[in-house]
């Protein structure tokens, strides 16, 4: 709707353009002023009126009367001397304003009143309920016809339809107030600056030349009318645009004392052996899993869950490998339970939240799975799994074989057995452990997916031990013998919770670190011949 407003604009611009205040089309649809001079420009109609001389000391103050003066078509809703906005800001404030104090009024009082091509008001029609401009702060506002009344953002319109050379000129009796987005009410909220300043951290705001409008060149000087920027943030890529106003997003935003808790209980998990190593780096985690399932896409939850019963995080939408975080009944209830201020913004809702909202261990790193492929060492008398016979691999279909299908990757399964007295011994790597309480599993298939003739085969019997990182040295704790049945798919649990006192996430990828040295050692204790 927006793209449309915006054609729209453009075809009354050219209309604009060929026909002349005093033809009988312009009078017949847009009822001029009488009084309106088409050989002045936006400026001159302005500073000459008035009623909008706090406006005009506005523009002054901020460049844009130099603009205003431009051949290039701009629609301009001033607000009147009596509006609010001016009695708290009066000229002689602005006299002395700052730099950061005029560049917020350009771009909250100025920007937001202005916007490129022409938009007259005979032009809306009482049904166009989303009737939105563009502004040139980038800002859509409405422009309406109610009962036949015009409005700009809800602002009664004072007089309209006022032409000059290079636009139009509407009063409004009021100020439209400007609405900011999530990303800068994030900024703003100092409630928030702990969740800002790690998601602002690597966003960049550079002049961008090209983008930028030109005016004269002075004493061999190229005057610059309006400055364009290139703002990048990669936080936005994988959590959301949170700058962009045509986007809408929900977001649930910790304040400092929730950011600092939930911060806290993540860096539980991330217990490294040798601080000098790892200085930081189970800070950058924490505050990486924190942030990370915030966001949701109105869009994409609306078009999913038309009911509103459920959010699924908008984290690294893209890649479907991600896992998101889904909240739904009573997640979405204590998600809900947690907030203790709704912010509407201009492309969205923004909720501050003052406790922890979800477990950002239980979204992200809540089961390791490692199967045949990441065998560390074989010894014994085994068949390795990649010099498998073609004839001792099974692939799975989806269909027949839907339980086996979910477990297992690749589709196929190999075989290892024994033809002598050396009992086969396996070691898995176990990769990325954290620093706490792991439910030990393994899961054991039967022979008979491979082997129609299985009356010979023996249960599997065998022992298992965990070698693990100890706080200060190497530890390992035999879990026990266990035996399986072998006519079906077993899943034995080895141990309820084995606690790993440190963190092993990412220390490979740390240059003079350790290498992670969890490791579980299933041992056959099996009658030799045994399969």
């Amino acid at each position: 709707m927006k793209r449309r407003s915006i054609k729209h604009a453009l075809v009354c611009s050219a209309v604009i353009c060929a026909f002349t205040a005093c033809t009988d089309v312009w009078e017949e649809h847009y009822q001029p002023n009488p009084d309106l001079n088409a050989n002045m420009n936006l400026w001159e109609i302005i500073k000459n009126e008035e009623d909008l001389t706090n406006f005009a000391a506005f523009l002054e103050v901020t460049g844009y009367d130099t603009l205003l003066q431009e051949n290039r078509f701009y629609t301009v809703w001033a607000p009147t001397n009596d509006a609010e906005f001016f009695k708290n800001n009066p000229i002689e404030k602005i006299k002395t304003a700052s730099k950061s104090e005029r560049e917020a009024y350009r771009k909250e009082l100025i920007e937001n009143h202005i916007a490129d091509y022409s938009h007259v008001a005979g032009g809306i029609k009482q049904e166009d309920e989303d009737n939105l401009v563009k502004m040139l702060n980038g800002k859509y506002n409405r422009f309406e016809n109610v009962s036949g009344s015009f409005t700009f953002k809800g602002v009664k319109l004072a007089s309209e339809n006022q032409i000059a050379k290079n636009g139009v000129l509407h009063k409004i009796g009021g100020y439209a107030a400007y609405t900011p987005s999530i990303w800068e009410q994030l900024q703003k909220d100092t409630s928030l600056e702990s969740l800002y300043a790690y998601v602002a951290k690597d966003y960049k705001r550079e002049y961008d030349e090209n983008a930028s409008i030109k005016g004269s060149v002075v004493d061999g000087i190229q005057e610059i009318l309006d400055s364009a920027f290139r703002i990048t943030n990669p936080w936005w890529n994988n959590h959301g645009y949170l700058n962009r106003e045509d986007s809408s997003y929900t977001m649930f935003a910790l304040n400092n004392e929730a950011w600092i808790k939930m911060q806290d209980m993540v860096k539980s998990y991330f217990v490294y052996p040798d601080s000098s190593v790892y200085d930081g780096i189970s800070d950058s985690i924490a505050k990486d899993l924190v942030a990370r399932h915030l966001v949701f896409s109105d869009k994409v939850n609306s078009k999913r869950y038309p009911k509103g019963d459920t959010l699924v995080s908008n984290y690294n939408m893209a890649y479907s490998w991600e896992k998101h975080l889904t909240f739904s009944g009573a997640e979405l209830d204590k998600l809900y339970g947690a907030v203790v201020k709704t912010i509407d913004v201009s492309n969205g809702k923004l909720n501050i939240v003052d406790d922890i909202i979800y477990n950002p261990f239980k979204c992200w790193h809540d089961t390791i799975r490692v199967e045949g492929e990441s065998l560390d060492n074989i010894s014994g008398e085994v068949d390795q799994m990649k010099n498998v016979a073609s004839k001792e691999v099974k692939y799975l279909d989806k269909d027949e074989d839907r339980e086996l299908y979910d477990l297992i990757s690749n589709r196929a399964i190999g075989v290892f057995k024994t033809e002598t007295n050396k009992q086969p011994t396996f070691v898995f790597n176990i990769p990325n452990v954290l620093s706490a309480c792991y439910k030990v599993s393994i899961v054991l298939l039967p022979p008979q997916l491979i082997d129609n003739d299985s009356s010979f085969i023996k249960p599997n019997k065998f022992t298992a031990k965990i070698t693990y990182r100890g706080a200060e040295k190497q530890e390992e704790i035999a879990l026990g013998t266990f035996i399986s049945d072998s006519s079906k798919i077993d899943k034995i649990v080895l141990h309820e919770c084995l606690k790993i006192p440190v963190c092993e996430y990412k220390m490979k990828d740390i240059k003079g670190a350790e290498k992670p040295v969890t490791k579980l050692t299933i041992a056959s204790a099996l009658e030799p011949g045994g399969r």
